[in-house]
C-alpha cells in the first residue's frame, strides 16, 4: 500500500509535501505510514487537529476499533521525532506486545521507499541506531541519552530514563477490566508516570485510550489534572449517524449494541460510564419482552421477569401513544420521537406493568412525521396517541387531524414550570424501573443510548416521551380470578348459582399507583 501511494506522488514537489506530512498527523499517517483509510472529516478535522495542538497533558477517548493508536500513536510520534530528531518518546501500553508490533510497523515505515524519498536525512543504519523491538531511533546529528521512541508494558519496571513526551496508550484493558484489583495498579502506575519527563516545567504527557470502568485511568486524570486537554469521541457523529461508516455503518453498529449490551457497548463506543454513580439511571433495571402468537394468531407479550416468563395477551392491554415533534423537523439537530406503550391489567396483588412496544427517534420532514405517526399508530392500536401542541407543535397537531380524520387524537397537557422535561424524565425512569415495571424490546438501542448517558447525554427525546406517558395513560380494568372447574363443567352450567362477588382487599399494593 505504501508503494502505490509513492508511485502517485512521483514528480510531484517534494519540498511541499514534506512539509504539509510534517505538519499534518493526517497527512503523514495517509501519505508517509500508508493508513490510506483515514477519513478526511473524523481522522482529519476532528483527531489530528486536536492532537496537533501544543498543549502538554493530552487525553484523547476514541471509540474501539476507529485507529486511535494508528493515527495518534503511531503517526503522530513518528511526525513528531522526524519533524525533530532530538525528540525522546516514550510510548506505554497494557501489554508489551502490542509495544513490540507498533515500533515495528514504525520501523517499517522509516525503511519505506516514501519515507526514504521525502526524509533522506532521517533515514538511519539499523546497525549503528538503537533499532529492536522497543526502541526505534532515527539518524541524528548528535547522541542522545534515549532513542526517538522507545516502549514499555504497563507493569514494566520503571527505569531512570527521561522522557520529553509520555504517551500512555490503553494502559488499562481487559485484565484490569476484569480486576478492580489491576485497575487500581494501573492507576497508581499512572499517577507516578510523571517522574519519567525530563522537564517537569515543558515536558508533555498525551494519554491516548478507549474506556473500560469507573475507576479506570481517564477518570483519575479528569479529576486530578486541571489543565487537561480533553477530547471525548463516540461512534456518533451525530444521534444516528456514525462518524466513520466505512468501517463501522449503521446496520453493524446496531448489531454490537445488542451484542455488547448497555454497559460495555457505552464504555466501548461512547466512552461513557453507566450505572452505579456514573450515571442518572441503571439500565440493568430494564427488564426485557418478545412476542409470540398463540394457535389462533392473537400476540402475546412475554416479558421476562427474574422468576421467569410471565405471558400477557397483547388485547387484554391499553395501548397509548406519544408523539413528540421536533420544533423544527427538517433541521440536521430536530428529531422526531415515537412512543408507544401497553400497560398490563393488574392484579389484586401485582399492580400494572409498563410494556414498551415502540421507541423510534427519525429526523424527519413534518410530512415524514405525520405519515410514520400514523404507521405506529396502526401497528399497535393505541387507545389514543397524544401530541405535544407548544408553539410550532400546533401545526401537527391540526395536519394529523385533518390528514386522518379517523385517528383518535389528544393534546398533552403543557407544562411551562422550570425543568419541565426533566422532572417528567425523573418522574418516570427514576421509579417504575425501580420497581422493576418496565419492559423494553431488545431492538430499543436508542432508547438505551439516551438512559445510560442521561443527564450528560446528546438527546433525551425517547425519555423525555416516554415521561409523558403517566400524564396520559389509564391502567386496564383488574384481573378477576377464574374459578377453578370440575373437568368437563363450563362456567355457563353453573352460571345459575354462582354468585361471584369480587374479593374486597383491605391490603397490599394498589393496581393504579403501584404503592
Amino acid at each position: 500500500m505504501i508503494e502505490e501511494v509513492s508511485t502517485q506522488i512521483k514528480g510531484e514537489d517534494i519540498t511541499k509535501i514534506r512539509d504539509a506530512a510534517l505538519e499534518s498527523t493526517f497527512m503523514f499517517g495517509k501519505i508517509v505510514c500508508g493508513f490510506l483509510d483515514l477519513d478526511p472529516d473524523f481522522h482529519g478535522m476532528v483527531m489530528s487537529k486536536w492532537v496537533e495542538k501544543p498543549t502538554r497533558f493530552k487525553l484523547g477517548m476514541a471509540p474501539r476499533g476507529h485507529f486511535k493508536s494508528s493515527l495518534w500513536t503511531i503517526a503522530d510520534n513518528l511526525r513528531r521525532v522526524t519533524k525533530d530528531p532530538d525528540l525522546e518518546i516514550l510510548i506505554v501500553n497494557e501489554k508489551e506486545g502490542n509495544i513490540t508490533k507498533w515500533i515495528h510497523t514504525m520501523q517499517e515505515v522509516v525503511m519505506s521507499e516514501i519515507y526514504q524519498g521525502l526524509f533522506p536525512d532521517r533515514v538511519p543504519n539499523p546497525l549503528k541506531v538503537r533499532w529492536n523491538q522497543n526502541q526505534l531511533e532515527l539518524k541524528r546529528k548528535k547522541a542522545k541519552p534515549q532513542a526517538n521512541i522507545e516502549g514499555m508494558g504497563v507493569t514494566s519496571a520503571m527505569t531512570s530514563n527521561h522522557f520529553d513526551i509520555i504517551c500512555p496508550d490503553d494502559i488499562a484493558g481487559e485484565e484490569a477490566y476484569n480486576s478492580a484489583l489491576v485497575m487500581q495498579q494501573t492507576v497508581e502506575k499512572r499517577k507516578r508516570l510523571p517522574s519519567l519527563l525530563k522537564n517537569m516545567a515543558t515536558s508533555r504527557i498525551h494519554d491516548y485510550c478507549t474506556r473500560w470502568g469507573p475507576n479506570d485511568p481517564p477518570s483519575w486524570l479528569m479529576k486530578n489534572i486541571p489543565d487537561l486537554d480533553v477530547l471525548k469521541l463516540s461512534v456518533w457523529r451525530k444521534p444516528g449517524i456514525p462518524w466513520f461508516p466505512a468501517f463501522f455503518p449503521l446496520e453493524e453498529l446496531e448489531k454490537l449494541r445488542r451484542q455488547y449490551g448497555p454497559r460495555d457497548w457505552a464504555l466501548q463506543y461512547l466512552n461513557e460510564i453507566v450505572g452505579g454513580d456514573a450515571t442518572r439511571f441503571d439500565p440493568d433495571l430494564l427488564r426485557n419482552w418478545t412476542m409470540v402468537e398463540d394457535e389462533e394468531g392473537n400476540e402475546i407479550f412475554v416479558l421476562e421477569t427474574p422468576l421467569g416468563e410471565k405471558r400477557v395477551k397483547r388485547e387484554e392491554c391499553l395501548a397509548f401513544q406519544i408523539i413528540d415533534a421536533g420544533l423544527n423537523p427538517e433541521s440536521n439537530d430536530a428529531r422526531t420521537a415515537n412512543v408507544t406503550a401497553f400497560l398490563t391489567p393488574p392484579t389484586d396483588t401485582s399492580p400494572f406493568d409498563i410494556v414498551i412496544a415502540e421507541a423510534k427517534a427519525t429526523r424527519s420532514t413534518p410530512a415524514q412525521v405525520v405519515e410514520e405517526a400514523k404507521k405506529s399508530y396502526d401497528r399497535w392500536g393505541p387507545l389514543f396517541a397524544s401530541i405535544e401542541t407548544f408553539g410550532g407543535h400546533q401545526a401537527f397537531f391540526g395536519w394529523l387531524s385533518t390528514t386522518y380524520p379517523d385517528m383518535r387524537i389528544r393534546e398533552l397537557k403543557k407544562d411551562f414550570s422550570r425543568n419541565a422535561k426533566h422532572k417528567r424524565i425523573n418522574g418516570f425512569w427514576g421509579s417504575y424501573p425501580n420497581q422493576g415495571r418496565v419492559y423494553i424490546h431488545r431492538s430499543h438501542t436508542d432508547l438505551v443510548d439516551e438512559l445510560v448517558a442521561y443527564p450528560n447525554g446528546l438527546t433525551v427525546d425517547l425519555l423525555d416521551a416516554a415521561g409523558y406517558l403517566p400524564t396520559v395513560w389509564a391502567p386496564p380494568e383488574r384481573k378477576k380470578p377464574q374459578r377453578l372447574l370440575p373437568p368437563g363443567v363450563s362456567a355457563f352450567d353453573l352460571a345459575d348459582d354462582w354468585d361471584y362477588k369480587e374479593p374486597i382487599v383491605l391490603d397490599g399494593i394498589n393496581p393504579t399507583t403501584g404503592y
